[in-house]
C-alpha cells in the first residue's frame, strides 16, 4: 500500500505542472483574443442564480455534488484502454479556471468593483482550490496507474510479459483506499471551506 501511493507522488508533480500552466497558458490566451466577458457569461449561463438564497449547508452540499464528479469522470475515461484519455478532464478544469480568471479581471478592469484578481485569487480562490485542485491530482494520477494496468493485461493477452504487475485484487483495494480515505475527504474539506469559509474572506 505504502509503495503503490508512493508512485503516485511524481506523477502528481508533473500533472501538478501541467494543471498550472493550461491555466496560465488559458488566461493570457483569452487575453490575447480578447474575449467580451458579459458574453460569455450571457452563451455559458455562467451568470444564472438561483431565485432562493442557499444556506451555507446547502451551498457546501452542492459543491461537494459538483466537484465529486470529476473524479469519477476521471476514473471511468481510465477504464477505456486509450492511454492518457483522462487527461483531458483535468486540462479542461484547468482550462476553465484560466477562462473564469480572464473574465473576473476584465470586469474587474472594466467596473473598478471589487478586489483584484490577485487578491481574488488569494482570498476567493486558494482557500479552497488548493484541496480541490490536488484532489483531481491524485485522482488522475491514480487512473493513470489504472489505465496502464488495464492496458498492460491487454497486452498480455498477446503474448507481452510485465514483472511486479498488482492483481485485480491489489488494484482495487489500494484505489478504494486512496479514492474513500484521501480523494474523498479532500474534496469535501474544500467544498466545507468554499461553502463557509471563503464567503467571510471575500
Amino acid at each position: 500500500m505504502t509503495n503503490f501511493i508512493k508512485k503516485l507522488i511524481k506523477p502528481c508533480i508533473f500533472l501538478t505542472v501541467g494543471l498550472l500552466f493550461t491555466i496560465v497558458i488559458t488566461y493570457f490566451i483569452c487575453t490575447i483574443i480578447g474575449f467580451d466577458p458579459e458574453k460569455l457569461f450571457s452563451d455559458s449561463n455562467v451568470n444564472t442564480l438561483s431565485d432562493k438564497e442557499l444556506t451555507s449547508f446547502e451551498h457546501t452540499k452542492g459543491l461537494f455534488m459538483n466537484n465529486i464528479i470529476v473524479p469519477l469522470q476521471i476514473l471511468v475515461l481510465a477504464i477505456i484502454p486509450v492511454p492518457f484519455l483522462h487527461l483531458i478532464v483535468l486540462l479542461k478544469n484547468g482550462a476553465m479556471i484560466g477562462i473564469i480568471f480572464y473574465i473576473y479581471n476584465a470586469i474587474h478592469l472594466s467596473t473598478r468593483n471589487g478586489d483584484s484578481l490577485f487578491f481574488m485569487i488569494v482570498k476567493g480562490f486558494l482557500p479552497h482550490a488548493v484541496l480541490e485542485l490536488l484532489a483531481f491530482v491524485i485522482v488522475t494520477a491514480l487512473a493513470l496507474k489504472i489505465n496502464k494496468w488495464i492496458v498492460r493485461k491487454i497486452l498480455h493477452l498477446f503474448g507481452k510479459r510485465y514483472e511486479g504487475m498488482y492483481s485485480f485484487k491489489q488494484l482495487l483495494a489500494y484505489s478504494s483506499f486512496v479514492f474513500f480515505v484521501i480523494i474523498v475527504p479532500m474534496i469535501l474539506l474544500a467544498a466545507i471551506i468554499e461553502g463557509y469559509i471563503t464567503p467571510l474572506l471575500l
